[in-house]
């Protein structure tokens, strides 16, 4: 007769959730809010919680993550580290037409060798994507929906433990909410997607575009951001912009670890916006060498450290006619209701990160961006039509192409090479070393601690595509390599 003896028992749902709370808690809200770190064990370890959460239902969110999505989690092509002290500071290295491909065409197998070689556990992402069940009881999701009530108005215990950081007050808030308003937090995880606030890169871009267009003598540009893509992270909250060494790699995911049905490990599928680079033009930024760039009374203001012996270039931006987003999933930055989401997507201690977001909706509402509906690659053909021949486009991408697929990447390339037959299009990038294909990496090794600032004009049957400088820390640190 079969027996049961020394089998583990499967985990309770309840065990399960609290084990999904308490990893969120570790693995990411730790990183970046401590308030949200303290809440979520403090829910993992009451079994009130725990009951309310079980009682939501456990529908996954409507759209699932991919595989390439999942593939992009378990790679860290951009590791966040400090500059070492003997960086060389050499020229930026220059690609020719002839060196990236064939006599009829421009993109090559080279180029794909060189994309691959950041691709890191593809295989193991593709294989956990059927089983990454989205529930509606994932943390993330769970505590933006209770901030987005707080925010409307209508939990105002919560919001009073929320204001003064109380967790105690906030954990018996959270449950009374949980419990006496179940349909209204289940109706937001359902509707709404978490949106993870990426600010404005403007200290690596600013420099960069200003770049790109001196090389090829444009007064008017269009800025098209082409960084609106989904990944599936370990989120500590939607704030967190870490990269994916912050997350647990693909094989993580799956069945065993309660993950569908009301489980997951903290892992949410985010919508990861950089709309706010179409802001670039209209920010201040400073750097530590004494040199400033743009607006010094633009409500958006950074700073960022120099390091190496060259100096930014200084051109002058020229006049912005277009501001361009390829977006599945537009935000509309006059709504009212689209604001106060980002909000409650950012936890009640992020005090910075929430003015820094204030900051950049008020820029990007005094002139709002253009969306041209479509995932990434498919949707920046249309993008690129909407520009006036007389106008150069300038595509930005910052830490977005680890996102997809090696193959997208390269269609990434093919519509950007396809739109310059008639005008140049220039591309200004942001991303792991060996992420962008095409693009030189000073001989960099991927997941070398930074990432590579690069610059590639597309002109008819010509490409020259140059690496301009490193970066680190998400752009708060930056060695510019190139001579203008």
């Amino acid at each position: 007769m079969p027996t049961d003896k020394g089998r583990a028992r499967p985990a309770s749902p309840a065990a399960n959730l609290a084990e999904t709370y308490r990893r969120f808690s570790r693995a990411a809200a730790t990183k970046s809010s401590p308030f949200y770190q303290a809440l979520a064990t403090a829910l993992s370890t009451s079994p009130e919680a725990l009951t309310a959460l079980n009682a939501l239902p456990s529908d996954a969110h409507p759209e699932h993550a991919s595989a390439n999505e999942l593939a992009s989690a378990s790679r860290d092509p951009q590791q966040q580290e400090q500059p070492s002290a003997n960086d060389p500071a050499s020229a930026g290295e220059r690609a020719s037409a002839r060196e990236l491909g064939s006599p009829g065409s421009r993109i090559s197998a080279g180029a794909a060798g060189a994309a691959g070689a950041a691709d890191v556990e593809g295989a193991a992402g593709a294989g956990a994507a059927g089983v990454l069940g989205l529930s509606l009881r994932q943390p993330a999701g769970v505590l933006a929906g209770l901030h987005e009530l707080v925010l409307s108005g209508r939990a105002p215990r919560l919001a009073a433990a929320y204001a003064a950081l109380d967790v105690d007050a906030a954990v018996t808030a959270a449950i009374e909410v949980l419990t006496n308003m179940p349909g209204a937090v289940a109706e937001i995880a359902a509707r709404r997607q978490v949106r993870s606030f990426e600010p404005g890169r403007h200290a690596v871009l600013y420099p960069a575009i200003t770049e790109a267009a001196h090389r090829v003598g444009a007064s008017r540009i269009a800025l098209i951001d082409a960084g609106t893509a989904r990944s599936a992270r370990d989120l500590g909250t939607a704030g967190d912009v870490g990269t994916a060494r912050d997350a647990r790699t693909a094989r993580d995911v799956g069945t065993a670890r309660g993950v569908g049905a009301g489980g997951g490990v903290g892992r949410t599928l985010a919508l990861h916006s950089t709309i706010f680079n179409l802001n670039v033009d209209r920010a201040g930024v400073t750097y530590n060498t004494g040199q400033s760039l743009g607006d010094p009374a633009s409500p958006v203001q950074q700073s960022a450290r120099v390091v190496g012996k060259t100096a930014l270039p200084t051109h002058p931006m020229p006049e912005v006619v277009a501001r361009i987003s390829v977006a599945s999933v537009p935000i509309d930055l006059t709504d009212p209701a689209e604001a106060r989401w980002l909000h409650a997507c950012l936890p009640p201690d992020q005090q910075a990160q929430s003015a820094a977001l204030d900051a950049e909706l008020a820029l990007a509402a005094a002139s709002p961006p253009r969306f041209v509906p479509g995932e990434l690659v498919d949707g920046l053909s249309d993008a690129l039509a909407q520009v006036p021949l007389d106008v150069l486009p300038v595509v930005l991408t910052t830490w977005t192409l680890s996102g997809l697929s090696l193959e997208d990447r390269l269609r990434f390339l093919q519509r950007l090479d396809a739109a310059a037959t008639e005008r140049p299009v220039a591309w200004v990038s942001v991303e792991g070393v060996g992420v962008a294909p095409a693009i030189p990496t000073f001989g960099d090794r991927p997941a070398s601690g930074h990432s590579i600032i690069d610059i590639a004009i597309f002109d008819h049957s010509s490409l020259q595509a140059e690496s301009v400088g490193r970066t680190w820390s998400r752009g708060a640190i930056l060695s510019w390599l190139a001579q203008s």
